[in-house]
């Protein structure tokens, strides 16, 4: 179940998968943890097979999102669209959110945020915007996205070369990381530092949770 404050922010870390709390608190694709480790670099999978193993249903998504899936081949530029298809689509129901920005692992990725009232109606407001999240997302974004990351997801080379600036990004957020950490031990000192406050989100580790996103998320199973 999610949880949240009033009006804290909420982030994508890949299909399927929002959480309103820090990286190491949420799930990773495949909803195996974060992606703790570097992955694999096992040859992509074919477009047929991602879309057969999630489920796929050409009746159940936006002609958008059923055009781009027609040949197969998912596009930078049709992604980009299926993701502000997804957005317009939360803006519509009355959810802010950010414009999608490029990360640096080629993802397209967003934030948005919710006003959450009174406490007696946190869990019905965190029920209602998953669910909204869960159709926009489907319908206009979900298996675009799976086809095209399958064959775009850093390699293992790519995630270590990118992990010294992520640890700086975090340090300069005032996150204490040794300077021989493992991705496991800097997600470590992140869940500390966030127990270890009362002030609830840190803006500063968000950004860079979502600048760095390809190292917080694994492959689809």
């Amino acid at each position: 179940m999610l949880s949240a404050r009033s009006a804290r922010t909420a982030r994508r870390f890949g299909p399927a998968c929002i959480v309103l709390t820090l990286a190491t608190s949420g799930c990773g694709k495949g909803g195996n943890g974060v992606g703790l480790s570097f992955g694999d670099d096992r040859p992509p999978r074919s477009a047929s097979q991602v879309l057969s193993i999630s489920g796929y249903s050409s009746t159940a998504v936006s002609p958008l999102q059923r055009d781009a899936l027609a040949d197969m081949i998912v596009t930078v530029g049709e992604y980009k669209q299926a993701t502000l298809a997804t957005v317009a689509c939360l803006r519509g129901a009355g959810i802010k959110t950010t414009d999608p920005a490029l990360a640096n692992d080629g993802r397209f990725t967003f934030q948005y945020s919710v006003p959450i009232p009174a406490d007696d109606a946190r869990e019905a407001v965190n029920t209602a915007t998953q669910a909204t999240f869960e159709r926009c997302y489907q319908a206009h974004q979900k298996y675009a996205e799976l086809v095209y990351l399958e064959r775009n997801l850093l390699t293992k080379a790519q995630k270590k070369r990118l992990l010294p600036d992520y640890q700086d990004c975090l340090r300069s957020a005032g996150v204490k990381i040794d300077a021989e950490a493992s991705l496991r031990e800097t997600l470590t000192a992140v869940t500390e530092q966030r127990e270890g406050s009362t002030a609830g989100e840190d803006p500063a580790i968000l950004s860079c949770n979502t600048e760095f996103e390809g190292l917080l998320t694994s492959r689809p199973p």
